[in-house]
């Protein structure tokens, strides 16, 4: 088709369009949108749907999944990413708790919604980088099957006790740990094949104690057995435990983290007591089914991504006894593959059997 219109042609037929300066090239342009569109239809049709969808979102709350109980790590820090949200974007937000499988009923609950949009998940760890490198029955590939948005953060683990016990410190619990009678210590963790389990399972070999796993649906529910004197010790991570501690009803031992902590600058590193091969955090990251288009995956990314790159964003995590991860949006796929090729081996070496009832 050969194209030779002047310049200078009004626009028409919609007086609310934002006025298009008309020229030779733009008006080619339109010609040849116009003989696509005779030539093929339906993938023009598709595309201006498509576009009209995430033009369009949101249109509703958007709802999370949340693969805990309220008022752990997951929660607290879904709440601070979708205050910020709702504040600068006007977004409304419905947290759905699914404290079940350490996370994997989550991430199956996710693969079973409608991929437009409006249902995101909090990922963590033992949800896609324990679980399905141990229990291929889970039905989900944890790098193929989702969009990864972001990591949004990550927080160390701890070993606390009952303030009342005759234990100060973690060379004294050794002590009574290795005392221990048939079936040893009993130590509480947030669920089979939790990154909980996988470092007290980790700590009974290095530092030869036997010890019974207690797994619970929630963290709060194990860290009030404790506080209460049920439990003789539990593995938490320091932001679900940070307020039993600031309030004297729970005794942390260590933190796996890198270096000590500014809330708890008395407390020593699993580094500094010789165990460094327990350094470790337990990342949360953001995400949808893969098959949500793929337009939309990238406005939702470059949403959260504002709220993150605020300055008040990581003094807010901390505040949370968590830290941010330096791992850029477009990464964090890449992220989550690299944490499942090392944790998958780390539970298969230490024999732990997948759950065979959902927790």
């Amino acid at each position: 088709m050969k194209c030779n219109m002047s310049p200078g042609l009004p626009a028409g037929g919609n007086d609310s369009a934002v006025p298009v300066e008309w020229s030779r090239r733009g008006f080619c342009a339109g010609l040849a949108v116009g003989a696509a569109a005779v030539a093929a239809p339906g993938s023009i049709l598709a595309s201006t749907a498509s576009n009209a969808s995430v033009d369009a979102w949101p249109s509703r709350p958007v709802k999370i999944i949340i693969p805990a109980a309220a008022g752990g790590a997951a929660d607290m820090l879904a709440r601070v990413l979708t205050k910020g949200m709702t504040s600068s974007l006007g977004i409304t937000f419905v947290m759905e708790y699914q404290a079940t499988a350490t996370g994997t009923v989550a991430a199956q609950q996710l693969l079973r919604t409608e991929p437009d949009g409006y249902t995101w998940m909090v990922t963590h760890t033992a949800s896609h980088a324990i679980g399905p490198g141990v229990n291929s029955a889970l039905g989900y590939d944890p790098v193929r099957d989702f969009a990864h948005l972001n990591i949004l953060g990550g927080s160390p683990w701890t070993l606390v006790v009952h303030p009342d016990s005759r234990v100060n410190t973690w060379a004294e619990w050794l002590v009574q740990a290795r005392q221990a009678g048939a079936g040893g210590v009993s130590i509480g963790s947030p669920g089979e094949l939790s990154q909980g389990h996988l470092i007290g399972q980790q700590l009974s070999v290095l530092r030869g104690f036997s010890w019974t796993h207690v797994p619970y649906r929630s963290t709060q529910a194990m860290l009030t057995d404790v506080a209460g004197g049920h439990l003789q010790a539990g593995l938490a991570t320091t932001t679900s435990a940070a307020g039993l501690i600031r309030s004297g009803r729970l005794r942390p031992l260590f933190v796996t983290s890198t270096r000590r902590l500014a809330d708890y600058p008395q407390v020593p590193t699993v580094a500094e007591l010789g165990v460094p091969e327990v350094t470790v955090s337990l990342w949360f990251g953001l995400a949808l089914a893969a098959e949500v288009d793929s337009a939309l995956r990238t406005r939702i990314q470059r949403a959260v991504a504002s709220v993150m790159a605020k300055p008040d964003w990581t003094s807010q995590l901390r505040a949370l006894g968590l830290e941010p991860l330096d791992v850029a949006p477009e990464a964090a796929g890449e992220f989550v593959a690299v944490e499942g090729r090392k944790w998958g081996p780390v539970a298969r070496a230490l024999k732990l059997a997948p759950p065979t009832t959902p927790r």
